[in-house]
């Protein structure tokens, strides 16, 4: 089954601008480049999870969890609300192996 995709106009600058503006009060610092690099990448937001639910699939603390992450076996994000979310492509090569 293939995807309807429509073509999209390019966003101008005014509009970035505006986008910016718009967001800055709740997100102190955010810029264009960053709201760029989160539509761009290859995970979509719905390939992460919050640290809890992916302790409860891996069976594991949440203090193994961050000592994975800082040993790069499993990726994590903080999103704007600083909360550490989990890569679930990551999780599911854990359970693989």
């Amino acid at each position: 089954m293939t995807k309807n995709i429509k073509p999209v106009a390019p966003v101008t600058e005014s509009t970035w601008t505006a986008v910016v503006a718009l967001l800055m009060p709740a997100y102190p610092g955010i810029t264009k480049e960053y709201i760029q690099s989160r539509l761009t990448d290859d995970d979509s937001p719905l390939d992460y999870i919050p640290c809890k639910e992916a302790c409860r699939i891996l069976h594991c603390d949440p203090s193994t969890l961050w000592r994975w992450r800082k040993e790069g076996r499993i990726r994590g994000c903080k999103p704007c609300n600083g909360k550490t979310l989990y890569s679930l492509s990551d999780i599911r090569r854990l359970l693989q192996n």
